[in-house]
């Protein structure tokens, strides 16, 4: 099989980035790539290049559809080439709008890989604009025009609630993988438990971290001892900072919250393996991957009870529906040592699944789907 895929894959960027450019250094013995990208980085260019057939850059501005328009120009020097599929491995217009363009072009099937879904919902931006708001129902339409390929039913329940949705999609049997050989060398390490509770994530009223500021102050008083938490990640904006500094401040938990910032690779893992419990009581998410993180590393995890947590079928991720349930699930995993660490080993054996090479197998037979489902459609 041949393949023209549209992406910006960067082992140092956001989420989608980050899935693409593993699948895309773990696909190479599947599917022969040509890659055509935006990404504007030579070193993860020049690792590319040993992974994929073609590489065709496109230098891009912020302005999304003078972007669009120089990638689809860039493909009409394409036709001559004999592509199978054409794949745009994220759901945002900037990639999914060229590869439907380019697939006119060419004469040829296409799909998207659907990572989230607030690039395209057209009412989820705290800044409407009637542009973006066009722009993203265009992509809606054309993305159900085909079957795509989503991380997570999370996707479609986002977007079913605000009105919207997806027509011909499926979900990826294993959407994303987890660097095994760093968390199997941490693990291996001897980490002493230093913090009670551990959340890895972007620090916001979204993912709850007012929750857990809460947790820790109630907690405190009926445990009748010191309650430690971590919180890894950045804040979202410098007043979410201060009004989280002053909550603190007000419920004396200074001493209590512990701030890490931005981590990644071994550092991270061991700042979460110094926890006894992750928590994710995030009230919007798709597949947080920290929850697939803290199970490999052997820790439960308590996250509420939404579509995006049912995608962890394991005992080991505990779901709530209240907040006295929250707290009724961390006093007892607290206070239960033998428990909490049978729910370990149970998540960290169900998470060997997500390894980058099943993650790969699993998008290859995605494109294997969506030619079969255009030769029935056609």
């Amino acid at each position: 099989m041949r393949v023209l895929i549209i992406s910006s894959p960067n082992p140092y960027g956001r989420g989608g980035e980050i899935r693409s450019y593993n699948i895309l250094m773990n696909m190479s013995d599947k599917v022969n790539i040509d890659l055509i990208t935006d990404l504007n980085n030579d070193i993860v260019i020049n690792e590319l290049r040993n992974r994929v057939d073609e590489i065709y850059r496109v230098r891009c501005s912020s302005n999304h559809e003078t972007c669009i328009a120089n990638i689809v120009k860039l493909a009409t020097n394409l036709r001559k080439e004999d592509y199978d599929l054409i794949v745009s491995q994220s759901e945002h217009p900037r990639y999914a709008l060229s590869a439907f363009a380019i697939a006119k072009i060419l004469g040829r099937p296409w799909t998207a890989i659907v990572n989230s879904f607030i690039y395209i919902c057209p009412l989820c931006s705290s800044e409407l604009s009637l542009t973006r708001f066009i722009r993203n129902k265009i992509t809606l339409d054309m993305l159900n025009k085909t079957l795509v390929h989503l991380v997570s039913r999370a996707v479609q329940f986002e977007l079913s609630r605000r009105g919207f949705g997806f027509i011909n999609y499926e979900v990826l049997e294993v959407p994303v993988g987890i660097d095994w050989d760093v968390i199997n060398k941490v693990r291996a390490e001897s980490i002493s438990k230093e913090y009670d509770i551990a959340f890895m994530g972007v620090l916001s009223s979204e993912k709850g971290i007012y929750d857990i500021a809460y947790a820790v102050y109630i907690l405190k008083k009926k445990l009748n001892r010191d309650i430690k938490a971590v919180l890894i990640g950045d804040f979202s904006s410098y007043t979410e900072k201060m009004r989280y500094f002053s909550i603190l401040n007000k419920l004396g938990l200074q001493p209590n919250i512990i701030f890490k910032g931005y981590l990644t690779g071994e550092e991270k893992y061991r700042e979460m393996l110094k926890a006894k419990i992750f928590v994710f009581p995030s009230k919007i998410d798709v597949f947080p991957i920290s929850i697939l993180e803290a199970l490999a590393l052997g820790l439960p995890v308590i996250t509420w009870d939404l579509p995006y947590s049912r995608e962890f079928t394991t005992n080991a991720v505990i779901r709530v529906n209240s907040f006295a349930k929250f707290i009724e699930a961390l006093e007892y995993l607290l206070t239960n040592d033998d428990t909490r660490n049978t729910l370990g080993n149970v998540g960290s054996e169900w998470a060997k699944h997500y390894t980058w090479r099943n993650a790969a197998q699993s998008e290859y037979k995605a494109y294997l789907r969506t030619i079969k489902w255009w030769l029935s459609n056609a």
